[in-house]
């Protein structure tokens, strides 16, 4: 398997201290041919749901996370796509890099090519297809940027079989990439990886919620639709988006109150801009 790795943005940041002392990546791969009928290879991270990109769910998890430099790994011929919607992050103080899987290569490949991105560090592997409503596990899972072991985010009990309560968030340290090396199979997954880590008494689970209903898996047209109607249905109730980056980033410190406001004015969406001048001037 070839895979390529470039830097958007080399050299943006002086790493303050241990708070981002975590390196974060999005496993954004694309939705089948035919999956709408349509006869095209589609980005599923970059679809619509509701009012932004869905891959915005992701890095505001991450930002949560106390993570601000991210690799996004994405097929060969996405990664045009993918820039042109996320930059190269530096309006919301983070830095975006872009890896290039060329082949059908899953979680497993994606680790591979992360690991000169990650370095000695850990890292959180996240989904680019998913959407997560409850994210206060953030909180708890912020101390885990010098953990050692894997830690994965499930939806239930950890009892459950773990290929079916698994979120698609994983925190890994860096003996993830030895691990890997070990594996005879020419296509490791996630779960070879994390069996691993469970022979070794290194494999602990977070719960994201008591009522496992603060995530969705955007896996069809139809958890697609749904995913539409539950984030309009809670944006509406609560007055408060879902997974937006620029409010996330800047709550975080990573912008300052002018550089919100340029984001807001330059904001394509009426409503979406005018929904970040409210958060700017606290009215949300």
């Amino acid at each position: 398997m070839l895979h390529s790795i470039f830097v958007s943005n080399p050299g943006l940041f002086p790493y303050p201290g241990a708070l981002y002392a975590m390196r974060g990546l999005i496993h954004a791969d694309g939705w089948p041919v035919d999956a709408f009928s349509t006869g095209q290879q589609l980005d599923r991270s970059l679809l619509q749901v509701f009012d932004k990109p869905l891959i915005y769910s992701a890095v505001s998890i991450l930002v949560e996370m106390g993570i601000r430099d991210i690799l996004v790994i994405v097929r060969a011929g996405s990664a045009g796509r993918f820039q042109k919607v996320l930059g190269n992050g530096q309006g919301w103080g983070l830095q975006f890099s872009y890896g290039i899987l060329n082949g059908d290569g899953g979680i497993g490949e994606s680790l591979i090519l992360a690991e000169e991105f990650v370095g000695s560090m850990n890292c959180c592997l996240i989904s680019g297809d998913k959407v997560f409503v409850n994210t206060e596990f953030t909180d708890r899972m912020k101390d885990l940027h010098s953990m050692r072991g894997a830690t994965v985010l499930v939806r239930s009990s950890p009892d459950a079989q773990l290929g079916q309560s698994e979120t698609g968030l994983f925190v890994l340290d860096s003996t993830v990439f030895g691990k890997i090396r070990t594996l005879e199979t020419s296509d490791p997954g996630i779960q070879d990886v994390l069996k691993l880590y469970e022979n070794e008494g290194m494999l602990q689970y977070e719960v994201i919620d008591e009522g496992g209903d603060g995530w969705l898996d955007v896996d069809s047209p139809q958890s697609l639709a749904r995913a539409n109607d539950m984030i309009e249905d809670i944006q509406r109730a609560k007055r408060k988006k879902v997974g937006c980056p620029e409010e996330v980033c800047w709550r975080h410190g990573l912008m300052d109150d002018a550089q919100l406001e340029a984001l807001a004015r330059l904001s394509s969406s009426r409503e979406y801009g005018s929904y970040l001048l409210d958060v700017l001037e606290g009215k949300t």
